[in-house]
């Protein structure tokens, strides 16, 4: 009897239809768990570099013909936060509610791809529900500027799925052709939602290699493939020239955070992201543990890691003789491209490879219980950690997500005192930000101090206030004897989460 989660070798109208249903029917039990989950979160203030997005006066066309926010060229992502805008003003709920929407088909597709793959069942839920409750995606889910990271690995990964599964099947694939022209669409849009998913370029490529490779010879293979894979050349190079076109920022090698460099950064951020990856726990927790030494906990972290891992390669150790899980491991490893190149990663961008280790994982572990069927106690001990391991990541997402709201009210209450101070600051004088000294480590979007919840928001701040003709800057307090000999600068500081007046425009 073939598995619910795996394609009969039959094209009957029965099949096709209980297919579907199963297939609604995880979308609607994920989708409910995934709202559940990132409920605390669903109505994030705007905060840092989220304060950039906010426009709720251009013509959505119009972003299609402009740089975006502080040069990037985000068209899909800029004209969606303007209807949104426009329809809800600064309610995030519309913006996360869409990003989840998104996931949750996300994680319908990895569903789809693990038993496409031959690893239905068992396996192909493992695999969707990691994608679903990973504390890896939370960073992507919580924030209210990431709708491009979160739609842009959909489609990215839509256009691999739609490339590979026709071929991955017997008998020989039909409406494979469709499938293709989705696949050419898909990766067109992707880009238009973000640049970093360029990277499904050359996954798309190494696709098209691997499904000519066994049916033709060496001059068959390399024929058919470049015909394949023209037209996502294509794509790649109209986009790359209405970027040019509309003076959008290019890649670019040097000191800022944005910028590539090749060195031992590159061996860090590979490490970090899959670090972030698999550990069960909140990434906001390891860090704390590792700034406070705390060996205890920190060695605990690390062992039920290092356990997690294992099991995962135990599961694929036994699925060793097929190919499909390596590519898999191959294609997760180019999706860290070209970010891992940067000067400073983000856990962000980790959301691009979360699909490909959810695979191997749902692969694994269900091999690993299925290895283990006849052992009724260690199975059972295995399933019981399998529930441990996702109400862990239940646990670190909603923690985040507290983290991220207290950022988000904070940065609320400061732009609310911050109002009447804009009418105070001289026509193309300066309104600088005095942060005061803390203790208190930052890390990502979770952990922030003072005014930094601001920060990197600055252009959407004065646009909001209609001051774009100031100075806006978040200053340390080794700045303010510089700041005061400018004349025009009204210099504030923070006393208790209140404002406080360091210093006037002068004449005033």
């Amino acid at each position: 009897m073939p598995n619910a989660f795996e394609r009969a070798p039959t094209d009957s109208a029965i099949t096709a239809k209980s297919v579907v249903l199963v297939e609604l029917g995880c979308f609607l039990i994920l989708g409910l768990v995934i709202f559940l989950v990132y409920l605390p979160g669903i109505a994030i203030p705007y905060y840092g570099d989220d304060l950039g997005w906010i426009d709720a006066v251009s013509s959505p066309w119009r972003h299609f013909l402009q740089v975006n926010t502080d040069g990037w060229y985000r068209p899909l992502q800029a004209a969606i936060y303007t209807v949104v805008q426009k329809q809800f003003e600064l309610s995030t709920i519309p913006i996360h509610v869409a990003m989840l929407f998104m996931h949750a088909l996300l994680c319908v597709l990895v569903i789809k791809a693990t038993a496409d793959l031959g690893y239905g069942g068992v396996s192909a839920l493992l695999a969707g529900v990691f994608m679903a409750l990973s504390q890896a995606n939370a960073f992507a889910l919580l924030s209210n500027d990431t709708l491009s990271q979160v739609a842009g690995t959909f489609f990215g990964c839509l256009a691999l799925w739609a490339l590979a599964s026709p071929y991955l099947r017997r008998p020989a694939p039909r409406g494979a052709s469709i499938a293709y022209l989705v696949s050419v669409a898909a990766f067109g849009i992707a880009l238009l939602f973000k640049e970093t998913t360029s990277s499904f370029l050359p996954l798309l490529l190494c696709v098209v290699a691997l499904i000519n490779y066994r049916k033709f010879s060496l001059r068959g293979v390399i024929t058919r493939s470049f015909v394949m894979a023209v037209p996502y050349i294509c794509v790649f190079l109209c986009y790359l020239g209405v970027r040019a076109l509309v003076g959008a920022n290019s890649p670019s090698f040097g000191p800022g955070g944005y910028q590539f460099h090749v060195g031992t950064n590159i061996i860090i951020n590979v490490l970090m992201d899959l670090s972030a990856l698999v550990v069960p726990l909140s990434s906001v927790t390891v860090f704390e543990k590792l700034i406070e030494r705390d060996l205890m906990t920190i060695t605990v972290i690390a062992t039920a890691t290092l356990l997690f891992v294992a099991v995962i390669g135990y599961g694929l150790w036994l699925k060793r003789r097929y190919w499909k899980p390596a590519v898999v491991f191959v294609l997760m490893l180019g999706s860290l491209f070209p970010m891992v190149l940067m000067n400073h990663i983000s856990e962000l961008y980790i959301y691009n490879s979360t699909p490909f280790f959810s695979i191997l994982a749902g692969i694994g572990l269900g091999a690993a219980l299925e290895c283990l069927q006849a052992r009724r106690y260690v199975a059972s001990a295995l399933g019981g950690g399998i529930l441990l391991l996702f109400a862990s990541h239940v646990a670190a997402v909603r923690d985040k997500a507290l983290l991220m709201q207290e950022n988000g009210e904070r940065a609320t209450m400061l732009l609310d005192r911050l109002a009447p101070y804009f009418d105070q600051v001289p026509q193309n004088g300066a309104l600088l930000l005095v942060n005061p000294r803390s203790s208190h480590a930052e890390y990502a979007v979770y952990l922030m101090n003072g005014f930094n919840v601001l920060q990197f928001g600055e252009a959407g701040i004065k646009k909001l206030h209609a001051r774009e003709d100031i100075d806006l800057a978040i200053i340390d307090e080794s700045g303010i004897a510089r700041a005061r000999q400018r004349p025009d600068a009204l210099i504030l500081g923070l006393d208790a989460d209140g404002l406080k007046l360091i210093a006037k425009p002068k004449g005033m």
